[in-house]
């Protein structure tokens, strides 16, 4: 296992600026503990009772582990031979909330039939229930240029997903759904909203929203592909903050100013792919951040950056 090898942490500052009410807030962030672990493909995290969730998009089991990233757990959710899933038909699970005591795992759409469906784990009794998203995902693709879903928050009554570009002339969109749109998947309206990276190159990777503060936490990462199922060169990866999130899912468009490439924080974020990030709060405006990166070697990179928000 690979731990952070700087000896002295690197405190930053930043001002960030909201692009629609004009907030200035300073953020301080400090990079805690970088690891490398030996579970395939890390592509989503979640935080819930001081314990995180870690999923693979071509994993078999979600990793419970503690905040110092020492495995304590797995829930078995896919039976394979081999310790990753073959990419023809992996499930490709890419983002993921935890909502009323169940983790709700997507895929990401790419590949039908092996893509298309919702996983609900049901954190008390692990029971596992499986449904096929094929109808919104349908909806979805007739709207935009290429279905890639990377990311998935439920925001007050609305479940926000993200749609990653990967390809030029592909753009990175939010997608509106209504709360009961899994019962009702022919009836339910698809809104898209078009959201503006960080950098032409950059797609959505992750969503998490923290209702406490109502911030939607968005990474984004570069990577240099020719479609939505090769991956490629990586570059930057990022971490946006989106206040009063609640308020702006009505917009034509949504964007923010408050972008932070990570690799500012630390050169081990350098050529890192990030495809998550969960939060937690250690008292009022100190939160805890943990990111995952999947750089396509079988392995995953796990982080932990410290924010205060003024």
């Amino acid at each position: 296992m690979m731990r952070m090898r700087f000896p002295t942490l690197i405190l930053l500052f930043f001002l960030f600026a909201s692009c629609r009410d004009k907030e200035k807030q300073v953020m301080k962030t400090e990079l805690l503990k970088v690891q490398e672990i030996d579970y395939p493909s890390g592509s989503t995290l979640n935080f819930h009772k001081g314990k995180l969730y870690l999923m693979g998009d071509d994993a078999c089991e979600v990793l419970i582990l503690d905040t110092a990233f020492k495995a304590i757990g797995k829930i078995r959710l896919f039976n394979s031979e081999a310790g990753r899933i073959a990419k023809p038909i992996k499930p490709d699970i890419e983002s993921s909330d935890i909502i009323d005591k169940k983790i709700w795992l997507l895929g990401s759409g790419t590949i039908t039939p092996y893509r298309d469906s919702i996983f609900q784990i049901n954190l008390s009794d692990k029971y596992i229930s499986k449904t096929s998203l094929k109808v919104i995902y349908d909806k979805i693709a007739a709207k935009i240029e290429k279905l890639n879903i990377e990311g998935f928050a439920k925001i007050n009554e609305q479940f926000i997903l993200a749609n990653r570009r990967n390809t030029s002339g592909v753009r990175n969109y939010f997608i509106s759904l209504p709360a009961d749109f899994l019962e009702k998947q022919q009836q339910s309206n698809v809104r898209i909203i078009p959201f503006v990276a960080p950098s032409p190159d950059a797609g959505i990777s992750g969503l998490t929203f923290y209702s406490k503060r109502d911030i939607l936490f968005v990474t984004c990462s570069e990577e240099f592909s020719k479609s939505t199922i090769e991956d490629g060169e990586i570059g930057q990866s990022y971490l946006g903050i989106i206040s009063e999130a609640s308020k702006k899912l009505d917009a034509d468009s949504i964007s923010t100013l408050n972008w932070l490439p990570l690799s500012v924080i630390s050169q081990s974020f350098n050529n890192v792919k990030i495809e998550s990030v969960a939060v937690s709060e250690i008292r009022k405006g100190l939160l805890d951040l943990y990111l995952t990166a999947d750089n396509d070697n079988g392995k995953t990179i796990l982080f932990k950056v410290r924010m205060f928000i003024k």
